[in-house]
């Protein structure tokens, strides 16, 4: 049977953002448990992901891969995207920049 990557693929995207939910309720103060299921994966795979969505700072990291990668990909997909890459790698850029920049008038 053949990988459906693109199914892989999305899947991942909410994998992530399933994680970043999981950070808001542990910041609001719910039971393990309660964030446990939320993650809907077995309990052995939840105990490391609370481990590391307590850890500081880590639940913004989720936060920012994902926002991140939503914001560069339609910006690097343009015809320019090795200028575009080493504009990203040597100037700081805003975010508004980038989304003006992928989709102009």
């Amino acid at each position: 049977m053949a990988l459906n990557w693109e199914y892989m693929r999305r899947m991942s995207e909410w994998s992530m953002d399933v994680q970043g939910n999981a950070a808001f309720l542990l910041r609001e103060g719910r039971p393990d448990q309660e964030v446990m299921r939320f993650l809907m994966v077995t309990e052995e795979q939840a105990r490391p992901m609370l481990v590391y969505l307590k850890a500081p700072f880590n639940s913004a990291r989720i936060f920012s891969y994902t926002a991140g990668k939503r914001l560069l990909q339609p910006w690097l997909a343009r015809s320019d995207s090795r200028i575009a890459f080493s504009r990203l790698l040597t100037q700081q850029l805003c975010p508004s920049e980038l989304i003006d920049e992928a989709n102009p008038l």
